[in-house]
């Protein structure tokens, strides 16, 4: 076997050891985000879903200041753990609900553009970003019931 034919095969298991990175479509706007839905205390709302690492590292960047007010971008994750957030390339300040294992809302942060390093109390299943005049924020608080109107994964 010649070294150019040793060295593809070599390319090709690297690449399915990275499986999930070629099957994501990369995205550059919030815009191009799945649509979904989630059910607030059993209320179903429209939502954008970022359900993969490069949809879930998108996030609000570079969104117009329309698109903040306007969507709503629902964060799940497979296994509850402790993740951060940032604010760089965003353009309003958002609020983002943490979600516990059991679906309830754990607290409520307020997040700054520009800002770094936003974290749960608690770990995870799941996180919701939007911008403090959307109407949800009348209607979420701790203790609410959050989750995917159709989960993602199979253990949701």
């Amino acid at each position: 076997m010649n070294k150019s034919v040793l060295a593809g095969i070599i390319a090709a298991i690297a690449l399915a050891a990275c499986g999930y990175a070629l099957t994501e479509v990369p995205r550059r706007t919030v815009a191009e985000l799945p649509t979904g839905a989630i059910l607030v205390d059993g209320r179903r709302i429209a939502t954008r879903v970022a359900a993969t690492p490069g949809d879930r590292s998108l996030g609000f960047q570079y969104a117009s200041p329309e698109q903040i007010r306007h969507e709503l971008i629902y964060f799940p994750y497979q296994h509850a753990h402790i993740v951060s957030f940032h604010m760089e390339n965003v353009a309003e300040p958002l609020l983002i609900a943490w979600i516990g294992p059991d679906h309830r809302v754990i607290a409520i942060d307020q997040m700054e553009p520009g800002s770094c390093c936003y974290e749960p109390p608690s770990e995870i299943i799941a996180a919701l970003e939007f911008a403090p005049a959307h109407p949800l924020t009348a209607r979420i608080r701790p203790g609410s019931q959050v989750r995917l109107a159709r989960p993602v994964f199979g253990d949701q």
